[in-house]
């Protein structure tokens, strides 16, 4: 299956779920193969699903990302990319306020 057929299934699988949840109930998705990213927002609207431009938005998240978190990180550590006692702040764009001595492994 080439990419654009397996991006395809990807995101009709998940519209086929959205579809009996709620109106404006809105996801954000990405398709990672082949060492490439894509990003597609799905939003159900008055029945009907439809592809938004989302990537950038801010959602409520539950508790399930804390095993996606912990599994990305495990993968980080194996790979000698990253190490459990490196400071987040190492990690981060920007500086944290007070600058905590949060480590990874926390």
């Amino acid at each position: 299956m080439n990419d654009q057929a397996y991006e395809r299934s990807v995101i009709d699988n998940v519209a086929d779920k959205l579809i009996s949840l709620p109106d404006q109930t809105e996801l954000s998705i990405a398709i990672a193969r082949n060492k490439s990213t894509i990003f597609v927002g799905l939003l159900k609207e008055n029945g009907i699903i439809k592809q938004v431009g989302n990537s950038n938005a801010a959602f409520e998240i539950g508790s399930i990302t804390k095993l996606f978190t912990a599994n990305i990180l495990s993968q980080l550590v194996i790979e000698g990319i990253v190490k459990q006692d490196d400071l987040i702040e190492k990690h981060l764009p920007f500086k944290l306020k007070h600058r905590p001595p949060i480590t990874l492994q926390h």
